[in-house]
C-alpha cells in the first residue's frame, strides 16, 4: 500500500487559511479581476490532455460554466477501443480524433463557445497558443506535465493540474498561482523525481508514456474537482480555492490529504515572468528585424522556448553531413543522396543561436527555419533578456 502519512500532512480549516501563500498585484487572477468574468463568458481556458481519462469528463464542465468563453484543446491521441472503459465515449468515437470528438460534444452543450482543436502534443504547441486565464493539465507524462507548468508560470497564469492511481484509488489536485514567493511545479521535485521523467531524444522524439489505465469513476472524481477550482478562480474565492496546496484524496481508505508547497531556494527552474512583445508573423520576420524589435544589439543570443537549434544533420547509414539551420521537431525530413533519412545527433544542436557569429545568416526568415505563429523567441544579450511572441499577442 502507499504509505501517503509520511510525506503528507492533514490539515485544520485554521491551519490551512494560516498556511495560505501570498497572492500578490500582478498575478494574472486576483478577486477584483477574476470577478469581471462571472456570468459574462469571457474567460479563456486552455485544457491540455483535453481527450483522456480526466479531460474527457471534464469539458462538460466548463462548458456549463457561465464564466467561460472560449476553451483550447490539446491532444495529439485518436480514441482507441480500450478509451471505452475509462473515457467519456462511445463506439462511434473509436479511430477519430479526440479534440475532433470533444469539440463536436462541447458545441452540443453549448453552441456559443468559442472552441480551439490543437491535434498536437503540449510540447509541440506554441507557448503563446496555451495563453489563457487558467491552464488545466491532465497529462500521463510527467515530462509534459512538467514543461506545461514552466510556460504557464512564465505566462503568469493559474495551473491547475489533476492525476489518479488507480491501483491505491487515489486523485490528486494540484493548483500552483505564480508569485514572488509561490512555488513553482519544479520546486519540490527530487533528483529522483527528475530521474523518472522520459528521455527525449534528438533522432526520435520522447520515449513512449505507460498509461494511468485509470476507472471511469476516478477520472470523474478528479475531474469535477478540477472544475469546481476553476470556478473558484474565475469567479474570484481564492479565499476558498486550493492555491499553492494539493489535495489526494484516498477513496480506499476514505480520507484525504493537504499539503502546502513551498518555495525551493535551489528549484532548477529560474522562476521568471515573460513581458511579451508583440512581433509579426514568421513569414514577415527575419532574425535581423527580431534584434531590431528586441533593440538589445546585435551581440546576443535568440533562444526558441521549447526548442533547440539544429546546426547540421547526418545520415545514419553513409555518414554524410548537411549544414540545415532550423529548429528541433520543426524541419520537414531530409533524405541523403543513399536515401536513408538524416537526422541531428546531440552535439549538431545548440540551445542558443549566437547572433554575432552568425552575421551572414541574419537576413533568413523565421518560418524557413520552423518558427511559426505563437511561438516564443527570447533575446538575450548580458545584461538583458526580451521575449517576443510571433505572430502578436
Amino acid at each position: 500500500m502507499l504509505d501517503l502519512s509520511r510525506a503528507l500532512q492533514r490539515l485544520h480549516t485554521t491551519d490551512r487559511l494560516r498556511r495560505r501563500p501570498a497572492l500578490v498585484a500582478g498575478v494574472t487572477v486576483t478577486s477584483s479581476a477574476a470577478s469581471t468574468h462571472a456570468g459574462n463568458r469571457s474567460a479563456a481556458l486552455t485544457v491540455v490532455g483535453a481527450g483522456g481519462n480526466i479531460g474527457s469528463f471534464l469539458l462538460p464542465h466548463l462548458a456549463r460554466d457561465p464564466a467561460v468563453g472560449r476553451i483550447t484543446l490539446i491532444d495529439p491521441d485518436e480514441y482507441e477501443e480500450k478509451n471505452i472503459a475509462g473515457q467519456d465515449i462511445t463506439a462511434a468515437d473509436i479511430g477519430r480524433s479526440k479534440v475532433k470528438v470533444r469539440r463536436e460534444r462541447l458545441l452540443d452543450i453549448n453552441p456559443e463557445l468559442a472552441i480551439i482543436a490543437i491535434a498536437d502534443t503540449a510540447q509541440s504547441v506554441p507557448p503563446g497558443r496555451l495563453k489563457a486565464d487558467v491552464i488545466l493539465s491532465a497529462l500521463d507524462s510527467r515530462r509534459a506535465r512538467l514543461e506545461v507548468g514552466r510556460i504557464a508560470w512564465c505566462l503568469n497564469t493559474p495551473f491547475l493540474d489533476a492525476g489518479v492511481h488507480t491501483q491505491e484509488s487515489l486523485v490528486r489536485i494540484d493548483l500552483y498561482i505564480p508569485s514572488p514567493d509561490a512555488a513553482c511545479v519544479e520546486c519540490g521535485m527530487s533528483r529522483q523525481a527528475y530521474a523518472a521523467l522520459e528521455q527525449v531524444y534528438p533522432c526520435r522524439g520522447a520515449a513512449s508514456v505507460a498509461p494511468t489505465n485509470g476507472t471511469s469513476s476516478l477520472g470523474a472524481l478528479a475531474a469535477s474537482l478540477l472544475a469546481i477550482e476553476c470556478s473558484k478562480l474565475l469567479s474570484g474565492r481564492l479565499d476558498t480555492s486550493l492555491a499553492g496546496r494539493q489535495l489526494i484524496i484516498d477513496l480506499k481508505h476514505h480520507t484525504h490529504f493537504v499539503t502546502s508547497f513551498r518555495r525551493n531556494p535551489a528549484c532548477r527552474f529560474n522562476h521568471e515572468h515573460w513581458r511579451l512583445i508583440s512581433a509579426p508573423s514568421p513569414a514577415m520576420l527575419s532574425i535581423a528585424d527580431v534584434l531590431t524589435i528586441a533593440d538589445l544589439g546585435r551581440d546576443v543570443h535568440l533562444r526558441a522556448i521549447g526548442h533547440k537549434f539544429v546546426h547540421q544533420v547526418v545520415c545514419s547509414t553513409c555518414g554524410w553531413l548537411r549544414k540545415d539551420l532550423h529548429l528541433t521537431g520543426r524541419s520537414r525530413r531530409r533524405r541523403c543522396s543513399c536515401g536513408d533519412r538524416m537526422s541531428a545527433a546531440g552535439f549538431h544542436m545548440s540551445d542558443t543561436l549566437d547572433c554575432a557569429r552568425a552575421a551572414t545568416g541574419l537576413s533568413r526568415r523565421l518560418d524557413r527555419l520552423g518558427f511559426i505563429d505563437g511561438d516564443v523567441v527570447a533575446v538575450e544579450s548580458e545584461t538583458s533578456v526580451r521575449h517576443l511572441q510571433l505572430g502578436g499577442c
